[in-house]
């Protein structure tokens, strides 16, 4: 027989410190909760922005492979989509509609759905006017634009690609070399530049111009021929270029009962080297502040997002920027950067979004972050970093009493 005063001593939770334990796991639970949403709607985010640049770059790919001849889209289905034969002010390579339409036209608008996204696809080929030739088409700009939703957003991604005839679809070839030329800081080459010319039938004479780095018309320059005219040369030293693609205007003239210009292009990859615009990398807010928990009132984040914008001089719209959170970590956050601008003449500008939850505060020591830019051309792949700290700051405390500044009564709100 088991005595009353024995029962009582027995150990045992009750009703009330099993509800007040529930409660305390739920919010520990729902914090968690938070912090894993917040990170996965950013991998989200990044996973679909790769997705569609992939995308897009695979329609490039297609599009670039076509004739030359072929390259262009339908009238009615362009004007109708455009609204008019333009789009963003240049004329639309435009064909006259087809009983059977060809396949392999480009569409201007289409629905794609890759890893369960709907990706909305814009398609626009436009032509080039080179202002150094008579010709108002040059040569051809295909525009790939991309539109889908991340948690209720619209984002958007476009890429691009220039086509010029092919060297069997015209009568003058030009050959730039070498194939990437180095440019200083200030964008003058660093070595020859040899534009060569071939031509299907002989030329009384050829020039070449381009666009220096001022965005001046440089030339027009004599090219110097073979014995049989056949063959052109010209070499170049001393120019200052603009980083990125130059484009060389190459006119041949052929003399028989009548003369005749012929006018085709060539490309040269000039850039200098990578370096992080210190003065032009900033971040948004200045510092991320805390407004501590006190009394009912709960903790929070004055801002959800920190922007990071850098400018990286000598770097091109399709050189991977990235973002690493706490670089020495043993797993650290890694986040791409978006080229947002058209490159200058000397670099591009790059920015990124990070969530606060991303960042891993635990204090109010600066948060380490690395920015780094990678050229993803020939052999060696060159790469620049630099660090900066994301500072963090509490609200300042208030007080009661200005004889007793030690007695912490709240602390002021989130502006």
């Amino acid at each position: 027989m088991v005595m009353p005063s024995q029962q009582a001593d027995e150990d045992g939770l009750t009703l009330v410190e099993m509800l007040v334990a529930i409660v305390v796991i739920g919010f520990v639970l729902m914090a968690m909760a938070s912090v894993a949403f917040a990170s996965l709607r950013s991998v989200q985010g990044t996973e679909r922005i790769t997705n569609a640049t992939q995308l897009g770059n695979e329609l490039l790919e297609s599009y670039v492979a076509l004739p030359y001849d072929d390259l262009g889209l339908y009238a009615s289905a362009a004007t109708t989509a455009f609204g008019g034969s333009t789009f963003d002010g240049a004329a639309l390579v435009l064909f006259p509609n087809a009983i059977t339409p060809d396949d392999r036209i480009p569409v201007p608008t289409q629905s794609i759905t890759r890893s369960g996204v709907v990706y909305e696809v814009t398609t626009a080929v436009v032509w080039i006017d080179d202002p150094g030739t008579a010709s108002a088409q040059d040569y051809k700009r295909i525009l790939v634009t991309l539109t889908w939703q991340t948690a209720g957003e619209t984002q958007t991604a476009r890429v691009e690609a220039l086509r010029a005839p092919g060297p069997t679809e015209q009568p003058l070839t030009v050959t730039v070399t070498p194939d990437i030329v180095d440019l200083d800081e200030d964008g003058y080459q660093t070595a020859p530049v040899t534009v060569t010319i071939e031509a299907k039938t002989p030329q009384t004479t050829v020039v070449v111009q381009w666009l220096d780095r001022d965005g001046n018309l440089a030339g027009p320059s004599s090219a110097s021929p073979d014995a049989g005219n056949r063959t052109w040369t010209l070499s170049i030293t001393g120019n200052r270029f603009g980083n990125g693609a130059t484009l060389f205007t190459v006119t041949g003239t052929t003399s028989g009962t009548t003369e005749k210009e012929i006018t085709t292009v060539g490309r040269g990859l000039f850039l200098q080297p990578l370096a992080f615009s210190v003065p032009a990398t900033t971040v948004s807010p200045d510092a991320v502040t805390y407004q501590p928990a006190f009394g009912t009132s709960d903790g929070e984040f004055c801002t959800d997002l920190v922007r990071i914008e850098t400018e990286v001089e000598g770097a091109l719209l399709s050189d991977p920027v990235s973002l690493t959170i706490r670089p020495l970590a043993d797993v650290p956050t890694v986040l791409p950067l978006t080229g947002d601008e058209v490159p200058t003449t000397s670099g591009t500008r790059f920015w990124v979004d990070v969530p606060v939850a991303d960042l891993g505060i635990t204090g109010t020591d600066d948060v380490p972050v690395r920015l780094t830019a990678t050229r993803p051309i020939g052999a060696v792949q060159p790469s620049v970093s630099r660090d900066l700290p994301i500072p963090v700051a509490l609200t300042a405390a208030l007080h009661e009493d200005s004889e007793h500044p030690e007695v912490v009564t709240g602390y002021a709100p989130c502006p």
